[in-house]
């Protein structure tokens, strides 16, 4: 089964190392790049430097390289890429949820958000990586096709490792960008600042460089799985605010490894965290909740130590990294063998008339950026007509002083000198 799956990027993020295993463990794989990746993929095969011929073993190609190019079933991993679903010749398309992509936006970035939810009117079979995005579809679309896989965990990288006996402060890893708002880090590391009980925390993040100054004991990042798994056999727990999550692989991981979580009740952690059993799960923006879970972890050491054996049972269940690719590829047949869901003449319009919504969302925004540039326009103006002004009053007060001073000459005629101030005045 020929497969040819859509990126964005070709980064290091969590997803893409999801979609990079996969891709590895299928019989016959390409990864299309779109968007800018694509235009840097058209300058890799004129021989420049953009992307890479191949990653980790799996062939790379710009899209324009796919034009005649039939494979079995195309698969979009990201929102921006499902557009380009239908430049690729498959006899059947797919799109893969990792999470709710609309999520990521903010409530004045309408176009991205609507963008991303147009992706879930698509005529196409679906992939969910949890039980809550494969719910979420179902009750959107009750005519489309979904299955649910689940990212496996390599298990012979994350294996359970001793906790900590000993004394000391509590260990507590934040996992997360700082930069990107719904993961929650700040807050994170302001609930373990708030701690009666004493505490170390580490924050990581997939770019270190551009986590700024989060007030983290540590900051690292950019770690490999195996550098990772070491991290958290460091830490006591670990710490997670997110808004929303598709999954949470790293909770998964950190429950190999054998350590609890403190975490949101995310939809995509359903059915995995269970209070009191392998985490606490703690509200939304519940700051004190939080640094309270925490010191209970610090005063309590039979608790942190029954909750990493909850977490451990919990991973006992869990796929592995090969179970997950296996999956990936059999759901990848399934879809291809069932019926798609009908283009009729009516999701065609409900499309069509989304995208242009999109349109003209983003052109407001794009009016809405002129009128601001244009707002600042004229706050230079005024700002330079306030300078000006300050020149005539310097002025001002300069005749006035020449004036006196001419005033008080013997023999000076008013008329004389209001000729010269005139005249003064026009030279200006």
């Amino acid at each position: 089964m020929r497969v040819a799956l859509l990126v964005a990027e070709l980064g290091r993020s969590g997803g893409m190392g999801v979609i990079r295993d996969w891709a590895r463990a299928l019989d016959d794989a390409v990864l299309v790049l779109c968007g800018e990746a694509a235009r840097s993929g058209d300058e890799a095969s004129r021989g420049g430097t953009g992307a890479p011929e191949e990653l980790d073993g799996v062939p790379v190609r710009p899209l324009a390289a796919m034009a005649d190019e039939s494979v079995d079933v195309a698969v979009a991993t990201w929102w921006t890429t499902a557009e380009a679903l239908w430049d690729v010749p498959a006899r059947r398309r797919v799109v893969l949820l990792q999470s709710l992509d609309q999520r990521y936006y903010h409530d004045d970035e309408p176009a991205d958000r609507l963008g991303a939810a147009a992706v879930l009117d698509l005529p196409v079979g679906f992939v969910a990586v949890s039980a809550h995005l494969a719910r979420v579809v179902t009750a959107l679309r009750p005519d489309a096709p979904v299955r649910e896989v689940a990212p496996g965990i390599d298990k012979a990288v994350f294996a359970p490792a001793p906790p900590r006996t000993g004394p000391g402060p509590l260990r507590v890893l934040v996992e997360g960008q700082p930069s990107l708002w719904f993961k929650g880090v700040a807050d994170a590391v302001a609930a373990v600042r708030r701690m009666r009980e004493p505490a170390a925390v580490t924050v990581v993040a997939a770019d270190p460089e551009a986590a700024g100054d989060v007030g983290a004991d540590r900051v690292c990042g950019a770690l490999s799985p195996g550098e990772m798994a070491a991290l958290y056999a460091e830490h006591d727990v670990l710490l997670k605010l997110s808004r929303f999550e598709g999954l949470g692989l790293p909770v998964l991981e950190a429950f190999h490894v054998g350590r609890p979580a403190v975490l949101t009740p995310v939809g995509g952690a359903a059915g995995i965290a269970e209070h009191g059993v392998n985490a606490l799960v703690v509200g939304f923006d519940d700051e004190p909740g939080t640094t309270d879970a925490l010191d209970r972890l610090a005063r309590d050491a039979a608790l942190r130590e029954r909750l990493g054996r909850g977490a451990l049972a919990t991973a006992a269940r869990w796929p592995s990294r090969e179970d997950g690719a296996a999956a990936f590829a059999a759901a990848l047949r399934s879809l291809a063998e069932a019926d798609p869901p009908a283009l009729d003449a009516g999701l065609r319009r409900l499309s069509q008339a989304r995208r242009r919504t999109v349109e003209s969302v983003r052109a407001e925004g794009w009016r809405r950026r002129a009128a601001e540039g244009e707002a600042a326009w004229w706050k230079d103006a005024w700002r330079q007509a306030d300078e000006r002004n300050a020149e005539y009053d310097r002025w001002s007060r300069e005749l006035r002083a020449r004036i006196d001073e001419l005033q008080r000459r013997p023999g000076f005629r008013i008329e004389e000198g209001l000729k010269r101030l005139g005249r003064l005045g026009r030279r200006r």
